[in-house]
């Protein structure tokens, strides 16, 4: 028994060595004397795969090609128009990206199910596996062109066709409604800030009157007034530089050449106030007070005060103007470059491909069984090994 088990200890090393001594040159010969069973095997394959795209569900596809807006939105239109630069110039991120999200989106694939029907269709029992579904038969991309491209897989070509169309129209609907949502609430907000800043504009314009004519200051020397215009000016420049940046801030990222470029600007202006003001205490302007005399010193206050609400108003009087022009205009400006249309023939199956691997696995199954069986007929040894071995699998279980 012991000696029985070390023979069998030994048969695999012994047996993959025959194996290996068995792939000789006459393996080569012995391929091409059974070429014709390969032969036929390759083309039964071929001709199986072939016959069974006739049989496979024929799937149909239809697709749409758009063209994204540029800048990414009508807001950002604006903000080009409100800031002088182009849409190149502010380095704006890939317009497509917010198209291709809202033709993703959950809102427009319930619109799609619930026109098609597709919970019978797909005969799902629930809308989360109905989008499941729904969104394996849709591919949205974005091409190297710059242009979407939409498609969508169904086994009615009409009905691909109209899914698609659908699609689109969907994606125009919710442009609409984030549009009108998002730049009405941000009119509304500007136009509550507008309000009181014209409020507090009117304010300070009557306590300069009324201090000036209490004091009895009608015009300041040319050096004064230059400084307060200078202020003015300095402060405006730095407060629509903010506006810039933070517009920026959100359609570009940190590393574009024109935020850096904003953010250089607004330090120089920052450093530029702070020069101009270190002699002046309360470190506001740039006019001394203290070198003023008592009335003219409030006089100065006051007109200062007045000539950058009027600053401020302005700023905001301007982004009101943009979320006003954006709403509009309405959501992401998309075109249509090519309309789906109904498609002539299936995208699946395709026959050539399944022909041919269907030939391929004929052709090297054939040559893995001709191979077997030259190694059987030339190793009798290795036949009775694997005898040997079906017995033990077969005592054992």
């Amino acid at each position: 028994m012991k000696s029985g088990r070390s023979d069998l200890s030994k048969e695999p090393s012994q047996f993959n060595d025959q194996i290996l001594e068995s792939f000789s040159p006459s393996i080569l010969a012995a391929v091409i004397r059974r070429h014709k069973v390969i032969a036929a095997a390759s083309i039964a394959g071929a001709l199986f795969g072939f016959l069974l795209s006739f049989v496979l569900p024929k799937t149909f596809t239809a697709s749409a090609r758009l063209m994204p807006p540029d800048p990414i939105s009508s807001l950002a239109n604006g903000i080009s128009g409100a800031t002088g630069m182009s849409a190149q110039a502010l380095g704006l991120k890939d317009p497509s990206d917010p198209v291709i999200a809202v033709l993703t989106s959950r809102s427009v694939a319930d619109g799609v199910i619930e026109k098609f029907n597709l919970d019978q269709v797909y005969h799902s029992k629930y809308r989360s596996k109905t989008r499941e579904i729904l969104g394996d038969q849709v591919r949205v991309i974005s091409s190297k062109d710059g242009t979407i491209e939409i498609s969508v897989s169904d086994d009615d070509a009409k009905r691909a066709a109209a899914m698609v169309q659908t699609f689109i129209d969907e994606l125009f609907k919710s442009n609409d409604r984030i549009a009108v949502t998002e730049a009405g609430q941000r009119r509304q907000f500007l136009s509550r800030e507008l309000e009181q800043l014209k409020n507090k504009l009117a304010d300070s314009e009557a306590d300069l009157q009324k201090t000036q004519e209490k004091t009895g200051v009608v015009q300041l020397e040319g050096q004064t007034r230059v400084s307060i215009e200078s202020s003015a000016k300095l402060r405006g420049q730095l407060s629509a530089k903010e506006v810039e940046l933070q517009t920026l801030r959100a359609f570009v990222t940190d590393s574009n050449a024109d935020y850096v470029r904003v953010q250089k600007e607004i330090a120089a202006l920052r450093a530029h106030i702070a020069d101009a003001s270190q002699n002046d205490q309360d470190n506001e302007g740039v006019v001394a007070l203290r070198k003023i005399p008592g009335a003219g010193a409030e006089y100065v206050r006051k007109l200062r005060e007045v000539k950058y609400n009027e600053a401020l108003f302005q700023l905001v009087a301007k982004q009101y103007e943009t979320a006003r022009m954006a709403e509009d205009a309405g959501g992401i400006s998309v075109q249509i470059i090519d309309s789906p249309i109904v498609p002539d023939r299936p995208s699946w199956p395709k026959k050539r491909v399944i022909s041919f691997a269907f030939l391929m696995v004929g052709f090297l199954g054939s040559v893995l069984f001709v191979l077997w069986q030259h190694v059987l007929s030339t190793r009798p040894e290795i036949a009775a090994l694997l005898s040997e071995y079906r017995r033990s699998f077969r005592s054992a279980y």
